[in-house]
C-alpha cells in the first residue's frame, strides 16, 4: 500500500479501507475485498452506500479460456462485458452485464465470465469459453451492484494462468507479479482518466 501512497482509513464496515489522491486531487478508495462473489458484492455496496463512492473500479485477477489465444499471463485488459457462467435458470439464457467503458483508455478489452469456483478443468473450461475470453469470480456481482445504485463499474483483469488442468500452480507463481503490474495500471489510470 505505502508504494502506491495509500494509507489505512478508519471506517466500520466489512472490508480493509485504503485512501488516496490522485494526480489531479480526488480522493480515492481502495477496499480489498477478498475472493468471491459475495465479498466482492458485500464490498462494493458498502463502498456505494457508506462511502458516497461515485464510481466502482474492480481490480484483480484472472484466467484465460481460450488455450488458441496469443494472449499471455502479465497482460492486463479492460472488461467490455461481463456474464455469471455458473448460474442458470432454466429456459433463460446468461445474462450479459454491459461495463462502463474507461474513458481514454489504451488497455485492450476482452469479455469476462464470472464463476463462483476457481477453473482449473479442462471440461469445465471449454464450456466457459464459450460465453467470454477470461474469467474471474468477482466481477459479474460488481458489476450486477453498481447497476442497483446506478453507477458506473469499471473492470480492470490480468492474467494469472490458463484456467486449465493443473494451472493452479501458475496462479500462485505468477500473482505478486500479476498484482504489482495492475496496482501501477490502476495508478496510471486513476492519475489521467478519472
Amino acid at each position: 500500500m505505502q508504494r502506491h501512497y495509500c494509507k489505512p482509513e478508519a471506517a466500520n464496515g466489512p472490508v480493509e479501507l485504503y485512501s488516496c489522491r490522485t494526480a489531479g486531487g480526488r480522493k480515492a478508495l481502495l477496499s480489498i475485498c477478498g475472493m468471491g462473489k459475495v465479498a466482492a458484492a458485500v464490498a462494493s455496496q458498502w463502498l456505494l452506500l457508506s462511502q458516497k463512492s461515485e464510481a466502482i473500479i474492480n481490480v484483480g485477477v484472472c484466467g484465460i479460456l481460450d488455450p488458441l489465444t496469443k494472449w499471455s499471463t502479465g497482460q492486463i485488459f479492460q472488461i467490455r462485458q461481463v456474464v455469471e457462467g455458473d448460474h442458470e435458470l432454466p429456459g433463460l439464457s446468461h445474462t450479459v452485464h454491459v461495463c462502463a467503458p474507461l474513458p481514454r483508455s489504451d488497455l485492450p478489452s476482452a469479455d469476462l465470465v464470472t464463476v463462483d469456483k476457481p477453473v482449473f478443468r479442462d471440461k469445465i473450461r471449454q464450456q466457459l469459453a464459450a460465453m467470454g475470453s477470461l474469467v474471474d469470480m468477482e466481477g459479474a456481482a460488481v458489476v450486477r451492484v453498481a447497476r442497483i445504485y446506478n453507477r458506473p463499474a469499471y473492470l480492470i483483469k490480468g492474467v494469472t494462468d490458463f484456467a486449465a488442468n493443473g494451472q493452479r500452480s501458475m496462479l500462485y507463481a505468477n500473482l505478486d507479479a500479476v498484482s504489482v503490474r495492475l496496482a501501477e495500471t490502476i495508478t496510471r489510470i486513476i492519475d489521467f482518466q478519472l
